[in-house]
């Protein structure tokens, strides 16, 4: 019998341990995936701060920039080192909760995870939980990275506050955070890198 709607409301309000290898796998994979592009903004800012044409406002800016590299960071490092890691209910949506203690985890020598609608957690809490933080996250470095690149009247500023912007918006991009109901595969190859991708729906059936 299908839930009344009564019911419902209160069953999809209920949080939901992520199983440790999962999030722990998850965590390792969006960590794989940001180095590269957090390293080559990091390069660029720190350039750019060294730019004597910058002003003061610009400054400011790029100091909030440099302080949400850390948030990014910290999504990936908690659901990877967190102890326990659940997705709860929020404004409509979810979002993470981690406990304070760690714990770390090994993996298997090769890993292969598909999260559906069935699994635990279920796939569009999951992805509704991630978007939720990074957004959040990569919103201010976009914004003032824009924000920098429009306002300077250096050429070199405007470039590389371009260059950074443009590497920021693409992490959006390659991060599993798309509104989709296909499952997501995490799976690894034997040198250790962990592949975070949607199942097309013909290969998941």
């Amino acid at each position: 019998m299908d839930p009344t709607p009564e019911s419902k409301p209160e069953e999809e309000s209920q949080e939901t341990l992520i199983p440790k290898e999962t999030a722990t796998a998850l965590g390792r994979g969006l960590n794989q995936l940001l180095r590269e592009p957090i390293g080559q903004i990091r390069t660029l800012v720190e350039s750019l701060k060294n730019n004597p044409q910058l002003n003061q406002d610009q400054k400011s800016q790029l100091k909030i920039v440099e302080d949400h590299f850390d948030v990014v960071n910290a999504i990936s490092n908690n659901l990877e080192q967190a102890k326990e890691s659940k997705i709860v209910p929020f404004s409509g949506g979810w979002d993470f909760r981690f406990s304070e203690e760690k714990e770390t985890q090994e993996l298997p020598t090769q890993i292969d995870i598909t999260l559906g609608e069935n699994t635990t957690p279920k796939v569009n809490q999951l992805r509704s939980a991630l978007q939720h933080n990074f957004n959040n996250a990569l919103s201010p470095i976009v914004g003032y990275l824009s924000f920098i690149e429009s306002s300077a009247q250096d050429s070199t500023i405007q470039e590389q506050a371009l260059e950074a912007f443009s590497i920021a918006e693409s992490i959006k991009k390659t991060l599993p955070i798309q509104t989709t109901d296909a499952p997501l595969r995490i799976s690894s190859d034997p040198e250790g890198i962990i592949t975070i991708a949607p199942v097309p729906r013909e290969s998941s059936s």
